[in-house]
């Protein structure tokens, strides 16, 4: 696969997040809009201008997600899964398949967050602290049913590349299903998910700017909305 190595860590993260994804009495990482207004105004002007930048959306969905993979999960990986990775990237390099590797990586990466993004940050996510976030309301109603464009016979082929992802709150529900029977279980339990968050591409765009969290106010904000918030 793109992440290689990497899979040891991005399993963690997984589990953590299923765990406690829109939990804010948990750390959100690589969850984008992770900060709640009062955590940033509480921040230092430091640690502010940092978050600010690290979630600017030209470099969100752009830089940041190469980043997050070679960096942050440096940092959070045990020193064998490193060393791993060292001798992966030196296998790369001697192979003299690099390139390839990075042409197929990067844009990989950046998709998997522009679609992350999609499954979490919209209008009237739920979030909750402790005792009152519950596991079958956040996987129905803090995740996405992303509607994927039927338009000019794209579905069947965009389908086909997501592979489920658009039908996250079924995953949410049970990471165990396999991607390509999250759709089938969707249906199967219509019912029960009639009232998931359905997001389309370009509704999509517009969240894009969201950034923080306001708990008073139980919606997401953009730079433009904190002076005001």
């Amino acid at each position: 696969t793109a992440a290689g190595p990497e899979q040891a860590v991005s399993h963690r993260e997984h589990d953590h997040h299923h765990a406690h994804s829109n939990d804010l009495d948990h750390r959100q990482d690589g969850q984008t809009a992770p900060w709640t207004l009062a955590e940033y105004r509480a921040a230092s002007p430091w640690a502010r201008r940092a978050y600010r930048v690290l979630n600017e959306p030209r470099l969100l969905y752009s830089i940041i997600p190469p980043l997050y993979f070679f960096g942050f999960m440096r940092v959070t990986a045990r020193w064998y899964e490193n060393l791993a990775f060292a001798g992966f990237l030196a296998a790369l390099i001697w192979a003299d398949v690099w390139p390839f590797y990075l042409a197929t990586f990067i844009p990989t990466a950046i998709f998997g967050f522009v679609v992350f993004h999609l499954q979490h940050t919209f209008d009237g996510v739920y979030k909750r602290r402790g005792e009152a976030w519950d596991f079958l309301d956040n996987g129905l109603r803090g995740s996405s049913y992303l509607q994927v464009p039927r338009r000019f016979g794209l579905g069947p082929v965009l389908r086909f590349f997501f592979n489920g992802v658009a039908y996250h709150h079924v995953h949410h529900l049970h990471p165990g299903i396999p991607g390509y029977r999250l759709r089938a279980c969707h249906h199967e339990g219509e019912a029960l998910f009639r009232e998931v968050p359905r997001v389309t591409f370009a509704e999509a765009l517009r969240t894009t700017a969201y950034a923080l969290y306001d708990e008073d106010q139980d919606r997401l904000l953009r730079w433009r909305d904190v002076r005001s918030a």
